[in-house]
């Protein structure tokens, strides 16, 4: 059934939908977005007026992000117009469902501190999560690393456009990675780890082409191969330029995998968000270098980031992830 104006402003405004829309409804709006400008609009101003609210520093100008990248998806038979829209409407849902907490934290409700007596339980090992999550874990973590190698390994973007591309890649981030649990949970037979997570880089690389930036316009076009590199590393041959190269990175630490913190830290779709932000536009930036210097800061900088949105008992969970006291 087709959706009317009043239908689609409704999950537009703050009293609607706080939650991802199903794949059908999502493909719904989409719809009429195409054939209404008013409504359109809307949708714009209310996910910019989320991503503006959200704390990351200097708000980015997102509704020009968001016209570059739907534009330029029409033409791609990839990547549909409705995950964008879909990824649009979570966004601002999330972006509600923040402000309309107490104080603006998501994780007011989890400030109870524990009893005294508690037991804060060990986060969990990847080795223990369950098939379905482990897999998840793995390959979003490969994708986050991989969008911020594209922007400081091989590119020197300045202040404008550095912010432009984080605000871009996480956008892009939270639309591939719905697909690579769809992948995990429909497929029959499941496909390997490194299958699901070749497509998701070539599905991000293929958005990110579309609408370069001036100091931001090396990318690779192309990944040819990936497979992940015991005991924690993974490689990929992309094309860059007119050759192939191979590129071998350590993976992300536990502290820095939002697969991994979710499930760790037992947090919900909004604190998660949040975390995401405040990781992504901070310690994320020229994340693969720090990784392979071994950078001493980049704990303590993950828990000045991530702790002051934490209940207690979340705030101790975190600590033992990043090896902190």
């Amino acid at each position: 059934m087709d959706l009317n104006c009043n239908d689609v402003r409704n999950l537009l405004e703050p009293g609607g939908s706080a939650h991802p829309l199903s794949d059908e409804r999502a493909e719904q709006v989409a719809e009429h977005l195409d054939r209404c400008p008013d409504c359109d609009q809307r949708l714009s101003r209310r996910v910019a007026g989320a991503l503006a609210a959200l704390p990351i520093g200097a708000g980015p100008s997102l509704p020009a992000v968001r016209d570059l990248i739907r534009r330029e998806q029409r033409r791609s038979v990839l990547l549909r117009l409705s995950g964008l829209a879909a990824a649009g409407l979570a966004l601002a849902g999330t972006g509600w469902l923040m402000l309309a907490q107490p104080g603006g934290s998501t994780a007011s409700k989890d400030r109870l501190a524990p009893p005294v007596d508690a037991v804060i339980p060990e986060p969990p090992k990847l080795a223990e999560l369950p098939e379905l999550e482990r897999n998840i874990v793995r390959s979003e973590g490969v994708l986050a690393l991989y969008l911020q190698f594209c922007l400081t390994c091989i590119n020197e973007p300045d202040e404008q456009d550095k912010q432009e591309f984080l605000t871009r890649t996480l956008l892009v981030f939270r639309e591939v990675r719905g697909r690579i649990r769809s992948q995990f949970e429909k497929t029959t037979p499941s496909p390997t780890t490194e299958a699901v997570t070749l497509d998701a880089l070539n599905d991000a690389l293929q958005i990110l082409q579309t609408s370069k930036l001036k100091s931001v316009n090396f990318l690779p076009t192309h990944i040819e191969g990936f497979s992940f590199v015991p005991p924690d590393s993974w490689k990929v041959d992309h094309l860059l330029g007119k050759k192939i190269w191979h590129l071998t990175l350590h993976g992300l630490p536990d502290s820095l995998n939002f697969a991994y913190l979710k499930t760790a830290l037992g947090a919900n779709d909004a604190l998660m968000a949040r975390i995401e932000d405040r990781l992504w536009f901070s310690v994320y930036f020229a994340l693969p270098k720090h990784i392979e210097d071994k950078d001493p800061t980049i704990g303590p900088r993950s828990l000045d980031a991530v702790l002051p949105l934490l209940s207690p008992r979340q705030q101790a969970i975190y600590r033992k992830i990043v090896g902190a006291p």
